[in-house]
């Protein structure tokens, strides 16, 4: 089967626009619109400016930032439920359970809750710029993960966090861009105490930040698991794509969501990874085609 040349939702000049304006969020979450054009000046008018931003997150090409932290996550996968969307159905209705994937292949569910910290690590890839001229593709990523033998660094539990800061970083976990005046009006404080905590709880946490040249809904999905002692490998052969990736660890498992285009039929990546399997560099590879992602939260990766 032969791809079909898939073209990226705006031209590459804006699209490098919208990448900067993505990289300077991951730096700095409450990054602004006002920010980005005083400093880079992408355009003369702001108004030019904000129309860009606006129509990069209308089409899902950037999506967050978010806020994320170590804080007691579980996440079971399961083989053999016969019908994984009616099973998602009634997991919505646990308050525990914040995140469901139906999937079809070797699993059918992936479920997130809280409870034990089974989730160890947790990244959003950043991509290369979509203006970088590379020779990846998925046949030659053998050599980059091979050369990069190690284990990932667990994600720290925020220690030293009141009951105020995990006050804070509910409101602003998944809307960091809320006024410190709004959010100290929520909690009966300041704005600048509501800064304060901000900035605290920031130096625990990841900031999880997606950018999608063709938009979110614009990539086939595969969820791969498998073990590796090579994690570090495959953690920096995702940062040679020029699109977002997921990647998790828990149980000493790798989980990766890979976001594919037209030219990296669906089908046959998945032969890419078996290969990884024979020469010994994963073990216990599974791989399954997500069908239904659901979140209690706003478009939280």
């Amino acid at each position: 089967m032969v791809g079909i040349k898939q073209l990226p939702m705006l031209p590459l000049g804006r699209l490098e626009k919208l990448y900067l304006f993505y990289s300077q969020r991951l730096k700095d979450p409450r990054y602004s619109v006002n920010m980005f054009h005083r400093k880079h000046r992408p355009f003369r008018s702001k108004d030019s400016t904000a129309r860009l931003v606006k129509e990069g997150y209308e089409k899902n090409i950037i999506m967050g930032p978010f806020l994320y932290c170590n804080h007691g996550i579980c996440v079971e996968i399961f083989k053999d439920e016969r019908n994984p969307l009616k099973e998602m159905e009634k997991l919505k209705k646990d308050p525990s359970t914040f995140r469901v994937i139906a999937l079809c292949g070797d699993h059918s569910l992936v479920v997130f809750s809280k409870g034990p910290s089974i989730l160890k690590y947790t990244e959003v890839i950043k991509p290369c710029s979509p203006g970088k001229k590379t020779d990846f593709t998925f046949n030659n990523m053998e050599p980059i993960i091979s050369e990069n033998k190690g284990i990932l660094p667990s994600d720290p539990y925020p220690h030293g966090w009141d009951e105020f800061d995990w006050k804070v970083y509910e409101i602003m976990g998944d809307a960091v861009q809320t006024p410190f005046l709004q959010v100290g009006e929520a909690l009966g404080v300041s704005w600048k105490t509501a800064s304060n905590h901000y900035k605290k709880i920031l130096e625990s946490c990841k900031v999880l930040c997606c950018f999608f040249p063709f938009g979110y809904s614009g990539y086939s999905h595969l969820l791969f698991t498998f073990e590796t002692e090579y994690e570090v490998g495959i953690r920096k052969m995702l940062t040679f794509l020029d699109r977002t990736s997921y990647l998790y660890k828990f149980d000493n498992k790798l989980m990766v969501i890979l976001f594919l285009d037209n030219l990296e039929i669906v089908n046959e990546t998945p032969k890419k990874f078996l290969k990884l399997e024979e020469i010994g560099l994963i073990h216990h590879f599974n791989a399954s085609i997500p069908v239904e992602n659901w979140t209690k939260f706003n478009d939280i990766p």
